[in-house]
């Protein structure tokens, strides 16, 4: 059975191989597509997470708050929910952060003594990991609000802006993303489903004389669906080979040009997970196209009946 259907397949290439290969590189361009919209999707969802564990949560403390009631408000801050960690800045250490950080456009500011302290002690909050897994921007809101409702705190800051407009920018990407590849495996059915079309008008004289010799419907339609099978597997490891490729230039790339932004570590092409399931969707899809498009066969007189004219 199995070198029936292969014996057809290699007869279709040989008859129809401009329409085959036409049909093999369409779909690898869906596919490719695909593929690379779920590799920047969990890639981008990984940078977003590590990004957001490494977001701290700053609560400035007002300059009359004495020194007891700034330990209770360190209390009161690890008893939050979500708080890991609390680390104390004082007024000298913000201020020499300060100027350290801004030696380098202005150098004479380190050995400025008079150089006043404008800077208030603060907590640096340190939340648990998980940050989009948890909630995101509106967990962060969250504790934001109830730091900020504290007694002794003047004013709490976590990139609010940021985290906002990136969270957003974060969902809007992944919203595009599946709406995307939802859109290119409906057109690969149709792509798929033209070209077993094709095969099945060339065949139209063996088809009806298997009918009538009494052949079942599932014997019918193997061949082609064994056809879509084949041409959705080859079309995806090409896809992967092809995205693998990109993901090794980009790579590189990133570690030589964009090191400062440690992404190099959080860039992945596809967990083993992923990659089998995409394996397994290729084929699977072709069957599932041929399928749809033979389906008319089932009366066993499809041919006699001119269904596929």
């Amino acid at each position: 059975m199995l070198r029936e259907e292969i014996s057809n397949l290699k007869r279709s290439w040989i008859h129809h191989t401009g329409m085959q290969i036409t049909t093999l590189l369409v779909l690898v361009a869906s596919f490719s597509i695909v593929s690379f919209v779920l590799i920047f999707m969990l890639n981008l969802e990984s940078i977003i997470t590590s990004w957001g564990d490494s977001i701290r949560v700053t609560a400035y403390i007002n300059d009359e708050t004495l020194p007891a009631e700034i330990e209770n408000l360190k209390q009161s801050i690890l008893k939050l929910q979500d708080t890991a960690a609390v680390d104390f800045v004082d007024k000298a250490s913000a201020k020499n952060s300060f100027k350290l950080q801004m030696a380098t456009y202005a150098p004479s500011l380190l050995s400025d003594s008079e150089f006043s302290n404008p800077f208030p002690a603060s907590y640096i909050v340190t939340l648990k990991s998980g940050l989009r897994d948890q909630g995101g921007a509106s967990r962060l809101e969250r504790i934001a609000g109830e730091i900020q409702k504290m007694n002794g705190v003047e004013d709490v800051s976590y990139g609010q802006n940021w985290v906002k407009n990136f969270s957003r920018l974060a969902d809007g990407a992944s919203r595009s993303g599946w709406v995307l590849i939802l859109v290119l495996l409906a057109g690969s059915l149709l792509i798929i489903s033209n070209s077993i079309r094709v095969s099945i008008s060339s065949r139209k004289e063996e088809i009806e004389i298997l009918e009538l010799v009494g052949a079942t419907s599932a014997m019918i339609r193997g061949p082609f669906i064994f056809e879509a099978a084949i041409m959705g597997f080859l079309a995806m490891l090409l896809a992967l080979g092809t995205n693998y490729g990109l993901y090794i230039l980009g790579s590189d790339f990133i570690r030589e040009n964009l090191s400062f932004a440690r992404l190099s570590d959080q860039i992945l092409f596809l967990r083993p997970l992923f990659l089998l399931a995409l394996i397994v969707c290729g084929p699977a899809w072709g069957a599932l196209s041929a399928f749809f498009t033979i389906r008319r066969l089932n009366s066993g007189w499809a041919a006699s009946e001119g269904k596929f004219e």
